[in-house]
């Protein structure tokens, strides 16, 4: 059976959460529902593969055998998968490629922090308060994206961007390479 490493453990929960929080549908339906959360599954599912995971990785994170996700995820009809892929894309901001070029600024102006005191992005004590923000915001994907174009050390990076903490961004680095 594979084991999941702490930091794969924790990516996995975070996109079952997301997946929770944007669908309403409880973890043990999600995970374990027969038909009743499929599309859902597939999704988390085809944002794992997206970076990079295996079958057997998946399996892992969703208590299921490697077969199966490998049924859910290549024999799904095409509107299904599609379906899946816009969720995926709505709930994992920079599921999609991140561009290299230099990003534009104009995203800021429609921005939920706009206006907001910097220090809520900054400092831990603010962290509840400035993802609650990002959470409502419609820019959170192009956010995300200028942070990571943007700064390619962790060293360097801090603060809340795009829903991530600084180790959140380190991991989507990692898992993109």
């Amino acid at each position: 059976m594979t084991v999941l490493t702490d930091e794969e453990q924790l990516f996995a929960e975070s996109v079952i959460g997301a997946v929770q929080e944007q669908t309403g549908i409880d973890y043990r339906d999600l995970l374990y529902g027969r038909r009743k959360a499929a599309d859902e599954r597939r999704a988390i599912g085809i944002i794992l593969r997206q970076q990079g995971w295996s079958y057997p990785k998946i399996g892992a994170a969703l208590d299921k055998d490697h077969a199966s996700i490998y049924n859910m995820l290549n024999r799904a009809c095409d509107t299904a998968i599609r379906e899946s892929e816009i969720l995926a894309e709505s709930i994992v901001p920079g599921s999609r490629p991140v561009e290299t070029k230099k990003p534009s600024v104009l995203w800021q102006n429609d921005a939920s922090c706009k206006g907001a005191p910097l220090e809520w992005f900054f400092e831990k004590k603010h962290k509840d308060r400035a993802l609650a923000m990002c959470r409502k915001c419609p820019v959170q994907v192009e956010c995300l994206n200028y942070r990571l174009i943007t700064v390619k050390d962790k060293n360097e990076d801090s603060g809340i961007w795009g829903m991530t903490t600084a180790w959140e961004r380190h991991k989507l680095r990692l898992a993109s390479r």
